[in-house]
């Protein structure tokens, strides 16, 4: 039988510089609900933030929340790293590799943000007709009709 949602079974976990903080243990980590994590433990987004890494390190606890069906990893600031600089061969790759997502197949221009991987056209081509919701499109300006257009039966 599974217990109700609670953290009636929260103890003082000790922490690695001697401080206590309510949690529980998951796993042989400890986990903290979300706001509850302890000064001195960030998520990996948050290390990004600082430009930090976990330099290496496991894991040190869990953040949970929605009902402990999700979950981040905590890292100990303490032991994180500054993060790597890319360098400008990989840095001129990343904005080649950006400027591929940026680019339109209906227009052949670039755009303003990232196009949608699917039809790789921005949405003001492809939504603007709404005789392209029963297409697929292939290469830019050639459609395939849709083998079972609504309201036709298939089998």
């Amino acid at each position: 039988m599974r217990r109700p949602y609670g953290w009636c079974d929260a103890v003082m976990i000790q922490l690695s510089d001697g401080r206590q903080a309510p949690g529980r243990w998951i796993c042989g980590l400890p986990a903290f609900r979300y706001g509850w994590a302890p000064d001195g433990l960030a998520t990996r987004r948050q290390l990004r933030a600082e430009h930090l890494s976990p330099g290496g390190h496991e894991p040190y606890a869990l953040l949970l929340w929605r009902r402990d069906r999700a979950f981040a990893w905590l890292y100990r600031l303490d032991l994180a790293q500054p993060a790597r600089t890319p360098t400008p061969a990989q840095q001129a790759a990343l904005t080649r590799a950006m400027a591929a997502r940026r680019w339109c197949a209906g227009c052949q221009q670039h755009a303003d943000h990232c196009v949608a991987p699917v039809h790789r056209t921005v949405w003001r081509l492809h939504g603007q007709d709404r005789r392209l919701r029963g297409m697929t499109l292939r290469q830019p300006g050639v459609g395939i009709t849709n083998p079972h257009p609504k309201g036709a039966a298939h089998v």
